[in-house]
């Protein structure tokens, strides 16, 4: 094997290969590399599909991409003489580069990352490869004609092998982001099946075919029926790897679909589409909103699992009074949305709902348990041709929802714009200053954890209101009512005062925040009486500037960015922290953040909710902290509710400041003082 007869008088046979056989034998491996890679991408990644198949898929396009090339590399070669293969050696060499390119794969994708797992990898992969290709050399049978090989060169085929071979899964494996951008995928597979080829190549020069004296021999070729079998493989592997190229292609966009736009617990349509559909401003017939409440009471006595068990079930009692051309959608936790897009839908609709009160009325058994469910279902048809778009209705309902006399007894109740709009919000306005000096208004006090050092350094001021007639009402309520009375100033110096008595108040309590944000409107932002009113109130409390941060939200600052600009600076020359909020949700521009001096980064909730599960979003996050960080912002990511999305931030993201129900929701200051001494308690356990 490693030898040649000591015979002087043997003929050594060059070996000739065509070169745009060779090109297509590149081309195979690059396409089975494209397809592994792009199915590797998967089995990091939440899916609906078992990570085992994309395992599969990644292993069998990678197998196929190998094996095809090896046998049309060896079909480039020009030899004078027959060649024959044994079909079952043949078929066997596809067994070790499978093996071994599943095993890589699992190995490269476990949750932690190690050296030793991709060195593992990297050599059953290499070892894989070179294996397929000496067992295709084995079962090739030429006639007449002996071989041997260089030893020295050989190894060296197996050592590019394992080599390259680790390299291209260290990379895939560590550079996520790059890869899941199509063009990173196309070049980096192309440097796989290069790896692939010069395997391939390098061991074909590695071996030497001679011949013995007087030998004849005649260029003949393969006969037809091994032509015949061997073209029929390669072809079939070629195909089956297009297909599978398309296939996870199209499997990778049902998938992308069904997490952005499908709720996970019922698989109906979810808020995003639906908000997208408002967006669109669509003509609809009618709307009805299911709102469900209390359903959180169920968790005590049988566990959070059991109620995402009986929402799972609602949505489907309220499929089956689903008429033909009407959407259900669930909007929100606890809410759905029946959407009804002609007249006769509408009809059909109100009628269904009333036998669905009913029904619902009269309990429901669930899991031997009997449910007496409270909620409102709100019908609004369209009135008119003027107000007939989703997003009008939408919002009807919501007022319906929201109004403080809305009963929850599972009526069905039609939109009344007298009722459901005009007489409440004249009752808030005529409150509001009642509300401000009775101290109706209270503040309530949201962490921003520093996941690197486990502290809380600062907090965000939210305000809320305790009605005397309509009980506690939410900021989405009352908020458009203030700003729509030009009350928003009021508001917001009452808040500025209440945050530095806070402030006084935490001064010298061990571990408590020493910095407050407060939220400006956007139009108060550049007037004059913001400033003073600022800087009148912590000298009337001895409070540093930078004890106060000033959120600001994204849309209000473009809106006024000429004289944003200059204000921002005054602010940060007074000493104070100014944010920008929302970033991600207006008119974003590079140029904004390198003018102005903004001291905070707030990422909005809408880019962390779908992580990890949608590498889309997950991308988008990952610049956006990578942005922040860049021009040496804190960076604070909103709305962050789950261990998923908080290990995320922690590993991928260099560990942003988190704001959320994760780690604490809005308290009051006693609230916010017994989670401290337990958040550090449980830190120090």
């Amino acid at each position: 094997m490693f030898s040649i007869p000591n015979d002087s008088s043997i003929v050594h046979m060059a070996m000739n290969f065509s070169p745009w056989i060779v090109i297509l034998s590149v081309a195979t491996a690059w396409i089975g590399s494209f397809t592994a890679l792009s199915c590797t991408i998967r089995i990091g990644q939440n899916s609906l599909i078992s990570k085992n198949i994309w395992l599969l898929f990644a292993s069998i396009s990678m197998t196929l991409g190998v094996w095809s090339m090896h046998f049309i590399g060896m079909a480039a070669l020009d030899l004078p003489v027959m060649v024959s293969h044994n079909l079952w050696i043949t078929i066997l060499s596809l067994l070790p580069v499978m093996i071994a390119t599943f095993l890589a794969f699992y190995f490269v994708n476990q949750p932690r990352k190690r050296l030793r797992l991709h060195i593992l990898a990297g050599a059953l992969m290499g070892i894989g490869i070179s294996s397929m290709h000496y067992l295709g050399i084995y079962a090739m049978k030429l006639e007449n004609v002996s071989h041997y090989y260089n030893p020295w060169i050989l190894s060296l085929s197996i050592i590019i092998s394992i080599i390259v071979s680790f390299i291209a899964l260290y990379f895939f494996s560590n550079v996520h982001t790059y890869i899941l951008f199509i063009s990173s995928r196309v070049v980096t597979s192309l440097g796989l099946a290069l790896a692939i080829s010069s395997t391939h190549y390098c061991g074909m020069y590695a071996m030497k075919l001679y011949v013995a004296p007087l030998q004849t021999m005649a260029h003949v070729g393969m006969n037809e029926v091994d032509m015949v079998v061997l073209t029929s493989g390669v072809t079939v592997s070629i195909v089956l790897i297009l297909v599978l190229l398309l296939a996870t292609t199209f499997i990778d966009r049902y998938i992308e679909n069904r997490i952005h736009y499908f709720d996970p617990l019922t698989k109906l349509p979810n808020r995003r589409i639906f908000q997208e559909r408002i967006e669109k401003m669509s003509e609809v017939s009618a709307i009805a909103v299911w709102n469900f409440r209390d359903l959180e009471s169920y968790n005590q006595e049988h566990g959070y699992l059991f109620v995402d068990r009986l929402i799972s079930h609602l949505s489907k009692l309220l499929l089956l009074y689903l008429p033909p051309l009407t959407d259900l959608y669930r909007t929100q936790g606890n809410r759905f949305a029946y959407v009804a897009n002609d007249e006769a839908a509408a009809k059909e609709l109100y009628a269904k709902l009333h036998v669905l009160s009913e029904h619902l009325k009269e309990g429901i058994i669930f899991e031997g348990n009997e449910i007496i469910l409270q909620g409102v279902c709100v019908y609004v048809p369209s009135e008119n041709e003027h107000v007939n778009t989703l997003k009008k209705l939408y919002s009807n309902s919501l007022s319906v929802i929201k109004y403080p006399g809305t009963d929850n007894k599972l009526n069905i109740v039609q939109y009344n714009p007298k009722l459901h709009t005009r007489n409440f919000t004249e009752e808030i306005v005529a409150d509001i200053d009642c509300a401000i000096s009775l101290n109706h208004l209270f503040l309530v006090y949201q962490p921003k954890v520093d996941p690197k050092t486990n502290t809380v350094k600062s907090v965000e001021a939210l305000i809320r209101w305790q009605h005397t007639k309509y009980g506690f009402l939410s900021p989405a309520v009352f908020l458009p009512i203030f700003e729509a009375n030009n009350r928003m100033e009021d508001l917001t110096d009452w808040i500025i005062d209440k945050v530095c008595q806070q402030l006084k108040i935490w001064e010298n309590m061990s571990g408590m925040p020493k910095q407050v944000a407060i939220n400006i409107p956007g139009h108060y932002l550049t007037s004059s009486r913001l400033m003073k009113v600022l800087k009148t109130t912590i000298d009337l409390y001895n409070i540093n500037a930078d004890a106060i941060e000033l959120e600001i939200t994204e849309t209000s600052f473009v809106k006024t960015i000429a004289s944003a600009e200059k204000v921002v600076r005054e602010f940060r020359t007074a000493g104070f922290s100014v944010a920008l909020d929302d970033f991600g949700t207006g008119a974003s521009s590079f140029s904004y953040l390198k003018k102005i001096p903004i001291t905070t980064l707030k990422i909005d909730k809408s880019f962390i909710d779908d992580v990890p599960m949608s590498a889309k979003d997950t991308s988008i996050i990952k610049s956006m902290i990578q942005l922040g960080q860049s021009l040496k912002m804190k960076v604070v990511v909103e709305g962050v509710e789950t261990k998923e999305q908080v290990d995320f931030l922690i590993r991928e993201c260099d560990a942003p400041h988190i704001q959320g129900y994760y780690f604490a929701k809005p308290m009051n200051p006693d609230e916010l003082l017994d989670w401290q001494q337990s958040f550090q308690l449980q830190l120090n356990v």
